[in-house]
């Protein structure tokens, strides 16, 4: 693995390998003095459980059957279309509490290309904290769209 930019690495692949999923953490706040720690975090992954050409909207509605039956307390914040970089994308929000009674705020993006279903997944403690790295979680979405493309110029309309 190394390093391109000072937030940025490349993870040389073997011929015919590609990534199916990652997990990213937040690094910009101080939990040092928190009795309970928790740093927000981006999940990125290939829905190898959905055929390529599956609606959007069925997945999302598929994952929100699942978690409204496994999360107790599950507030639906929003649901709908979003645009990013002009492509049709489905996405929802939520909060609820964890097992140690924080409430937590969550955002799934849902996305294709490159003939694949994917999602992109943004948790943090509810409020203040989620807002501090919502862009980050679109910006992950925006960049999973592009690929390795990459376009500074791309815009997300929520």
């Amino acid at each position: 693995m190394s390093k391109s930019s000072p937030n940025s690495y490349r993870i040389p692949l073997p011929s015919g390998w590609g990534i199916s999923n990652f997990a990213i953490h937040f690094e910009g706040e101080d939990l040092s003095e928190a009795t309970e720690p928790f740093a927000a975090n981006i999940i990125g992954q290939l829905r190898t459980d959905v055929r390529a050409e599956t609606a959007l909207e069925t997945v999302m509605a598929a994952d929100l059957s699942v978690l409204r039956n496994s999360i107790t307390g599950l507030e639906l914040r929003k649901q709908g279309s979003v645009r990013i970089n002009e492509r049709p994308c489905q996405e929802f929000e939520f909060t609820y509490q964890d097992n140690n009674e924080r409430k937590l705020q969550q955002l799934t993006i849902y996305l294709q290309r490159d003939s694949g279903v994917y999602s992109v997944t943004g948790v943090h403690i509810a409020g203040e904290r989620f807002e501090i790295v919502r862009e980050a979680i679109y910006q992950v979405a925006q960049d999973m769209l592009l690929g390795t493309k990459g376009n500074p110029e791309g815009t997300i309309k929520t």
